[in-house]
This record gives structure tokens, sequence and C-alpha cells, in this order.
């Protein structure tokens, strides 16, 4: 288990919120560009934003938890993959079938996948302590197969995503290990898609060999099983894939994080992974079909603690604004090639600039309008085309910045709309809407140090936390984002 990293005591808080505004300061380092996608792409989605900011990101396909969930994702145009089988315990494989059967039943045509169980390796999902053998797992998924090819001969019934690990006693079984023994219980007929969780524990998307098992291409050796046992006709999903990113200072004692600690990265590191995660299987991987991030806004759902492990891996900070991944992400899906789309009649458009307090190039800032998003570029300029004619509420984000509204901007048919000019203000490292003592404590504890590029505590994003993000944070104590 990794040491937890000590907490140093906050002394320079008292000084910094005497100090006075500085004048805008360094530049931000620009986002690299990103080729072409073919895979398809999805998100895990937990709430009725979550969704919407995948539509609004550009991706396929939503997995979702709850069928009350459906019509959400429906409205939205998504492919659906509905994850069934691990909300209460099971005791009995032909009951399994019946549910399974009426679910279909209801859902047919409309939800176009079903992932059977999460993680059946674990003895978490058994509710039991101690994980259930292949063969057990294996009765409940061509159960389930055969009920649900029975309601709905079209769909696609996917197998469970197995937590990646290397064995934990009881409470764990090896991931491949775990796939031998389903195939050798007959599994083979029994699911169209194979379910992968090739999360990345902390280490670049492309390394095998830091830990052969604990890494994102631990899927290839799923995949070698599969060949094995005359398999590799059926594609793989990566229906969970992320990095964790570290959270705020008053979290690192939290004991939820004893197992989580060093898989930690940074915002910036997490979007690039992720993005090259998604480049190495398309450029590697022919048999990947569909990779699903695990999450976006985990840490937004009601039953969510600000210090759960799982809102970290979140795509959207606790405020509702994007992470960097969620904006690399974005840029990612929307280049796919397609030439611009002509306007619809009735839609109009907004331009305006928008800067960022102590930076001097302002590029980066997600600005989102009637279900649209863009980007600001270096000077802060903006345009976004394509807004239904009406008045849209105009919300401009970054992180460890304020977040701003400019409410109910009227936008005109065949007409372009001056949004004014206006300044997000820097400071909210915790992402919770606020500067507060917080965001103070969070900077003055990494003070001095360099961090990396994307780091919540480098509010200027010169790659270091020095006196000037200090003062930044004290000059906006006690302001709050604003909202319509």
């Amino acid at each position: 288990m990794p040491m937890k990293a000590p907490i140093r005591s906050p002394s320079a808080i008292l000084a910094i919120v005497l100090l006075s505004m500085v004048p805008s300061l360094l530049l931000l380092v620009p986002r690299a560009s990103h080729a072409e996608p073919q895979l398809q792409l999805g998100a895990n989605v937990a709430t009725p934003l979550g969704i919407l900011e995948t539509a609004n990101i550009g991706f396929d396909w939503v997995r979702i938890y709850f069928p009350e969930q459906v019509d959400e994702a429906e409205a939205l145009g998504f492919n659906i993959l509905l994850l069934v089988g691990w909300e209460s315990p099971l005791t009995d494989v032909s009951s399994f079938g019946d549910e399974i059967y009426d679910l279909v039943s209801r859902y047919r045509g409309r939800v176009g996948a079903y992932q059977i169980c999460n993680e059946p390796n674990l003895a978490e999902m058994w509710h039991k302590p101690r994980y259930a053998a292949p063969s057990e797992y294996v009765a409940y998924l061509r159960e389930a197969y055969l009920r649900a090819k029975q309601a709905d001969p079209d769909c696609t019934i996917v197998s469970a995503g197995l937590a990646v690990n290397g064995g934990a006693g009881d409470l764990a079984m090896d991931d491949v290990a775990f796939l031998r023994g389903m195939y050798d219980a007959g599994a083979k007929p029994y699911f169209d898609v194979l379910g992968s969780h090739p999360y990345g524990f902390g280490y670049a998307p492309e390394d095998a060999n830091s830990n052969p098992i604990h890494c994102f291409r631990r899927v290839e050796q799923q995949r070698q099983v599969m060949t094995a046992y005359g398999d590799s006709t059926k594609p793989v999903w990566a229906t969970e894939v992320g990095w964790i990113v570290e959270p705020p200072a008053s979290c690192r004692d939290d004991p939820d994080w004893a197992g989580w600690w060093w898989q930690r990265v940074s915002p910036s590191t997490q979007a690039a992974y992720l993005v090259r995660a998604y480049r190495y299987a398309r450029a590697n991987w022919p048999w990947m079909e569909t990779m699903f991030v695990w999450n976006m806004d985990y840490n937004l759902a009601a039953w969510n603690e600000f210090c759960n492990p799982i809102g970290w891996f979140a795509i959207l900070n606790h405020d509702q604004t994007p992470r960097p991944a969620y904006l690399a992400l974005a840029e990612l899906a929307g280049e796919d090639g397609s030439p611009p789309q002509t306007p619809s009649p009735g839609t109009g458009s907004i331009a305006g600039t928008v800067l960022l307090q102590g930076r001097s190039t302002h590029s980066g800032v997600l600005i989102s309008a009637g279900g649209r998003t863009v980007t600001s570029d270096d000077s802060g300029r903006y345009r976004m085309e394509g807004l239904a004619a009406g008045a849209h509420d105009v919300q401009a984000t970054m992180p460890a910045y304020l977040r701003h509204v400019v409410p109910q901007v009227t936008v005109r048919a065949a007409t372009e709309t001056s949004v004014p000019e206006f300044m997000l203000c820097g400071g909210d490292v915790n992402a919770d809407g606020k500067v507060s003592l917080a965001d103070l404590v969070s900077v003055s504890l990494r003070y001095g140090s360099p961090v990396p590029i994307g780091a919540a505590e480098d509010v200027n994003g010169d790659g270091s936390v020095d006196l000037v993000d200090l003062v930044m944070v004290a000059s906006n104590y006690g302001a709050d984002a604003t909202v319509p």
C-alpha cells in the first residue's frame, strides 16, 4: 500500500490575504492538436448533466447503470450500453434470466447493448467475503444471453469488464486467469463482445513494462486468451478506462485514498494519457471497437462525497466545469474529418472575448451555450455558430478559475451577436464554485514547488506554485462563480 504524503503547515496564509492584486502574467501552454479518431468513444455517466455533457463533447456512446437513464440518453441520440446485474446480490440464475428478459423486452429497439455484471472476479460484486468461481459467473452470463436474445435478437451482449489485478487472496482473482476460467466453463457462445477495464494505474498508456499487470495494455493479455480459445473474431470494448487526478490537500489523509494515492496524476496528465490511450488503441488494436472513459461526472452524483476517489476520475470538476481531459477529448472527438455544417434556418451566432486573470494568453476557455461548445484562442476570442434564435446563457469555464455566466444573450437568425468582453477570476483551486480558505491552503501547501502543467494550484499556469498564485487566490478571496 502506498504511504500517505505528510501535510505541511500553511504558514504563509495570513500574509497572503494582505497582499494586493498582481498584474497579468506569463503564458498558458498551448494544447496539442489531435488526429482524427477512428474508435467509437463513450463515457460512463451518473447524472442528467453528465449525459448532456457527453453529447456536448461529441461522443457516440453512454454507459449507464439504471434503466431510468434511458429516456435522457435516447433523447440525445446516444448508442446505449446498459449495465445489469450489479446492484444487488445474484442468488438465482433462473430469476436473473427472467429479469433480463423483462428488461430487454421493455427496451427493445431503444437500448442496443447490455453488459452482464461488473468485475465478477472481485468478491465485492458478489457481496460475499470471497469472489465466485468463473463457472458461477458463466452460469449467469449464459442465462442472460439466452433470455436477452429471446427478447431482442438484435441486442449486443457484452461480458463483464474484469477488474485488472494479479490476485488478492479471497478478495480478487487475477483477471487473465478468470478469463481463462470463463472459457473453460463454456462462456464462448454466450457473449458478443468481451468487456474489459484497462485502467492506467498512473502509468503512461504505452507503458507495458513498468507494471505488466496494472497497466492500460493489460487488455492485450486478455486478447491473447481470446485468441488461444479460438475467439479472435469477437471485438473488445473497454467499458472503463481512466486515470485518477490528484485531489486537493484536504483529501490527502482520507482513508479512502490509501489504495489510490500511488496512481494519482495531474489534470493535464490525465488529459494527455486519455487521448494517447485512444490513439494507441486505434493504431495497434483493430479488435478494439469502443472505449468508454471512466468517468464523466460521478463527482456530481447526489451520493458522492467530495474526497471520494471515484469523483477524481471524472473529467468534469465538482463545480461542473471541465477538467483539461474534457477539453482534450472534445477536441479529439470533434476532429472527425466532417465538413463544416451549414447553419440551419432560424439559427445565428455569437462572438466575443474572454480573458484569464494573471495570464498573457487566454486559450482553452470552454464556452458553452444552447448545448454547443467552443474554446477560446490565444487572444481569448471565440465564435459559436448554429445557435437557435432566442435567449441563451453563455457560460465560460476554465480549471482553477471561477465559472462566469453571461445571462440571456439574445441570438437572432442569420445574425452574429457580440458578447461583451469579460475576465475569469483565478483561485478556485478546489473547483467548488468559490474562492475560500480551502483554496489558500491548497496553494500554500505546494508553495515553492514545481508542479506538472495543469495542476490546479498553479493558477497562472507557469509550472510552479509561487507568490503570484497565492496573490491571485488572496485577491479573489470570498468571490463566487457567477450564476444567471
